[in-house]
């Protein structure tokens, strides 16, 4: 079976085991479970499309700013709360992803 689907055989077996219960293996509750997972394990993330860092991002880069400058002034902007202060990769990402820029 790992042959045919080029993984390892180990990862077949991780993954079996994991995802079986005693009426055995069945690919959508695996599925389920695989998402909850990755979800539980991830951060909320800093510039969510309605949080007032990300309006501000999106208007300083519709002003041609770079995200370096973004990064400079929603820093200033927020000197004692880290939870709004993002990377200028994150600003950079987040544009690409949502609007194309």
């Amino acid at each position: 079976m790992a042959r045919i689907l080029g993984r390892s055989p180990a990862t077949i077996s991780r993954e079996l085991a994991r995802n079986s219960s005693p009426a055995g293996f069945a690919s959508v509750p695996a599925e389920a479970l695989s998402a909850a997972r990755c979800s539980a394990v991830r951060r909320p993330t800093k510039l969510c499309l309605q949080s007032v860092c990300w309006r501000i991002a999106l208007t300083l880069l519709e002003c041609k700013w770079s995200p370096q400058q973004i990064l400079g002034t929603l820093r200033c902007m927020y000197l004692t709360d880290p939870t709004r202060q993002v990377s200028y990769e994150t600003i950079y990402f987040e544009a690409r992803v949502t609007r194309g820029l």
